[in-house]
């Protein structure tokens, strides 16, 4: 298997150069383009009055760029490796915050500028749009950008579709190339844009909106009807004629509106629609991977 990288920050007038230890189990590859930095921060439209949060700065090489624009920079940042990057920036409207991100409560911020760690890029990405914030310019994983902007009967449409969907407006803005970043990820990386929105749909139960979806793109090529029959679901007939426009409708082929109508009907009706889980095999996939990072470590 071969040695992780050294991750080295461009040698450039206004960028000193640190020498780190990339941490696989972190999922740590930085942007260094100064051509997508700046496009990133430029989509941001960041103003002067603007709290800005930034996820994992790394060796702070979009965070110098930000704290130009914006009234306070908020870094949150699980490596305490990284403390001399983010000191040697001596930047008086930057607060630092040494945590995971997944573990903490966000302060008030008014936009997101960040860099996800491929790693947690999801539960980051959930946690961000739980807080009340304006916008945001991300960049993640280019197969988890297109499950976000995926559309009804689109590849790629699933529940993380759906959910992040209800809440905000998202785009895809660019493909990034993994010589961007150093050291270079094996996958294509993409920039998105959002903007958090007044829910699509209201719904009674969060968790329990994510089960259903979770269940439904199981079944995610079926017909609702067949995908209903599933469930014991005692005022079927009942259930039915109010679905009656979308019964015989893919589950891919289903609005945001019309899942936040199957989920209510489900919750009031008092239907118990089972939690999905990862099969044995793909928990055992998980675990081999996981031993196989360790001994790399």
């Amino acid at each position: 298997m071969k040695k992780s990288r050294r991750i080295t920050s461009m040698d450039k007038k206004d960028r000193p150069n640190y020498i780190i230890n990339p941490d696989q189990k972190l999922g740590q590859n930085f942007l260094e383009s100064d051509e997508v930095l700046r496009k990133e921060v430029n989509e941001a439209q960041i103003k002067g009055e603007d709290i800005v949060l930034e996820i994992g700065p790394g060796t702070g090489n979009l965070t110098r760029y930000l704290v130009k624009h914006a009234k306070k920079v908020i870094a949150i940042e699980k490596d305490a490796r990284f403390k001399r990057c983010m000191i040697d920036l001596k930047a008086d409207n930057l607060d630092l915050i040494w945590a995971d991100a997944t573990k903490i409560k966000f302060p008030k911020f008014d936009k997101v500028v960040a860099n996800l760690p491929y790693k947690t890029a999801l539960p980051l990405i959930f946690k961000i749009l739980e807080s009340e914030f304006h916008s945001g310019v991300l960049i993640c994983q280019k197969k988890m950008a297109i499950r976000l902007v995926a559309k009804k009967g689109e590849t790629g449409y699933s529940r993380l579709s759906v959910q992040t969907q209800r809440v905000a407006d998202i785009e895809y803005l660019e493909t990034i190339p993994p010589a961007a970043f150093n050291p270079l990820p094996k996958v294509d990386s993409a920039m998105i844009k959002i903007v958090k929105k007044e829910p699509m749909v209201k719904i009674i139960s969060e968790s329990h909106f994510s089960d259903c979806l979770r269940f439904l793109f199981k079944y995610r090529e079926d017909h609702l009807k067949a995908v209903l029959l599933r469930l014991d679901i005692k005022e079927r007939d009942s259930l039915s004629k109010t679905l009656d426009s979308c019964l015989d409708k893919k589950i891919t082929d289903l609005s945001i509106e019309e899942f936040g109508l199957i989920t209510r009907l489900l919750y009031e009706k008092r239907v118990d629609v089972p939690r999905t889980s990862r099969s044995a095999f793909s928990r055992l996939v998980l675990c081999i991977k996981r031993l196989f990072s360790k001994l790399s470590g």
